[in-house]
């Protein structure tokens, strides 16, 4: 099952891409962080009710992608299909709670 995303997750993801390129990384590089984030969605997708809660929270789960030392924050909806509300990079301050 394909997880569902949060417009602001997709941004999250767009803003770590091209820091990456910016900070002058390879291509190999780049491509190693999309496909990073692919599995972490398809992990996320094949697997949903397998991660681990974020703690304080009973609702949001998360996978790591410890590659690029990031999060990829989720719940799961009603109809049970995942959501995507965050992809955290290193050292930014969790923002899941304002997407919920």
């Amino acid at each position: 099952m394909n997880p569902r995303i949060h417009p602001l997750a997709r941004l999250d993801q767009r803003r770590q891409f091209e820091y990456l390129r910016k900070v002058h990384v390879g291509s190999g590089t780049l491509q190693k962080f999309i496909d990073a984030i692919r599995e972490a969605k398809k992990k996320i997708g094949d697997n949903p009710q397998t991660w681990s809660f974020v703690p304080g929270s009973k609702r949001v789960r998360h996978v790591q992608v410890p590659t690029f030392r990031m999060q990829v924050f989720y719940i799961i909806t009603p109809d049970e299909v995942p959501f995507i509300l965050e992809i955290a990079g290193p050292g930014a301050e969790p923002r899941w709670r304002e997407r919920l």
